[in-house]
C-alpha cells in the first residue's frame, strides 16, 4: 500500500515546478473540502439535535418558566446576525469615543559643544 503512494511522491518530486504546483493545488482544495465536509456534518448534528429536544426555558434566578410559542422562536440568521452587529457596533463606539491621554515627559539634555575637534575636511573628486 505504501510503495505505490511513495512511487507517486517520488514522481512528483522529480517533475517540475508547474506540476508540483498543481498537485499543490489540488492536493490543498481536496483537503478544504474534506474539512468542510467534516465542519458542516458537525454542524448539522450539533443543531439538528437542539430542534428535536424542546427543554424547559430556566431563568436567571433557577426557576422553570414557560417555554415560547413558535413565532416567538422563529428569529432568523439575519436577525440574529444584525443583533450581533449592533452590539459590537455600540462597544466599539463606545471604545472609540472614550478619551484617553497619554504623556510623553523625556529628560533634560545637555549637550555641551565645547572641546571639540574640527574635522578634517576632504575633497571629493
Amino acid at each position: 500500500m505504501l510503495l505505490p503512494i511513495r512511487k507517486f511522491l517520488k514522481r512528483i518530486q522529480n517533475s517540475s515546478e508547474a506540476a508540483k504546483k498543481l498537485w499543490l493545488m489540488i492536493f490543498s482544495s481536496a483537503t478544504m473540502l474534506v474539512i468542510i465536509v467534516i465542519w458542516v456534518a458537525n454542524f448539522n448534528s450539533s443543531f439538528g439535535s437542539l430542534n428535536q429536544a424542546e427543554p424547559l426555558a430556566v431563568s436567571k434566578a433557577g426557576t422553570e418558566i414557560q417555554n415560547p410559542s413558535p413565532e416567538e422562536k422563529t428569529a432568523g440568521l439575519k436577525e440574529i446576525f444584525s443583533a450581533g452587529f449592533k452590539t459590537i457596533g455600540q462597544a466599539l463606539k463606545g471604545k472609540l469615543s472614550a478619551r484617553q491621554q497619554f504623556s510623553i515627559n523625556a529628560s533634560d539634555r545637555n549637550f555641551i559643544l565645547e572641546n571639540l575637534e574640527t574635522p578634517s575636511r576632504i575633497s571629493l573628486p
